[in-house]
């Protein structure tokens, strides 16, 4: 199988994955808090949605412009990605169970934690892409790139309001 290099795109991906280990590790917070929060809180936040953007470039414009039927991609990611997703979920066990975190769940809660969160709080990712990337497949199927653009741009604004501006709209709240 033939190498894809991307120029630029793969010296950002370096430095993304340095992004996101400083969102989970805030490296200035000793230093300055508020250096922390500009740094860890914005300038870092864009590498999550950076590597939604790369993945979807690598796997979908097959399936969005090309209107490719060959599954043969898709079914490899699929495959990789929850391979990847059912060993992390194995790995985290025992730091699951010493946290308490699968005390009084019910099968609702444990369905929900594996397809939705994840099984630990940064493993949301691996699930998020399988079904970003179903979602966006099964719509472009109905749907032409406008469109499809359209609802992926309000499903990532829901998805912004859920986590990154969750802080920022209760402090809201209090100024009403």
């Amino acid at each position: 199988m033939e190498e894809k290099f991307s120029g630029g795109l793969d010296y950002f991906k370096l430095a993304a994955a340095f992004l996101v280990v400083a969102i989970h590790t805030s490296p200035l917070s000793v230093v300055n808090p508020a250096a922390d929060f500009i740094f860890t809180g914005i300038i870092a936040r864009m590498a999550v949605p950076f590597f939604f953007m790369v993945s979807g470039y690598f796997l979908l414009l097959q399936y969005i412009f090309e209107r490719s039927f060959d599954m043969r991609p898709l079914r490899r990611f699929l495959k990789k990605t929850c391979l990847l997703y059912a060993a992390a979920i194995i790995l985290y066990l025992p730091v699951n169970f010493y946290a308490g975190h699968f005390h009084n769940m019910n099968v609702f809660s444990v369905f929900r934690m594996v397809v939705f969160d994840g099984t630990f709080y940064h493993l949301w990712y691996l699930p998020a892409s399988v079904l970003g990337a179903l979602l966006i497949i099964f719509i472009s199927r109905k749907l032409t790139f406008r469109p499809v653009f359209g609802i992926a741009l309000i499903l990532y604004g829901f998805g912004l309001l859920g986590d990154s501006y969750f802080g920022f709209l209760s402090d809201c709240d209090s100024l009403l």
